[in-house]
């Protein structure tokens, strides 16, 4: 039962993402977590690009990644893609 109930959070979670809604976005790169605020630049069925606003991680200031940055991340309606550490939810 409590599975499924946050389930139907997540489904509601992405049904209420927007073009230019700000989010939390994690995602991977090269082994590595990173976690960041942004808006949604660009949206379709199965994934979001965020313009990112903050940037958390081991490398948030090494210059891969920056304030202005785009990321790719894969929404709740990708299951073969999504997961904790690679998702995109509102704030």
């Amino acid at each position: 039962m409590a599975h499924s109930l946050f389930n139907d959070q997540l489904v509601d979670e992405d049904r209420q993402l927007m073009i230019n809604s700000a989010v939390k976005v994690c995602w991977m790169d090269s082994g590595y977590s990173y976690q960041g605020t942004g808006r949604i630049a660009a949206l379709n069925s199965f994934e979001a690009t965020v313009t990112l606003t903050t940037i958390n991680g081991p490398c948030a200031d090494c210059g891969r990644y920056h304030i202005g940055s785009r990321i790719s991340v894969p929404r709740y309606n990708d299951q073969t893609r999504w997961s904790d550490n690679s998702s995109v939810r509102p704030l």
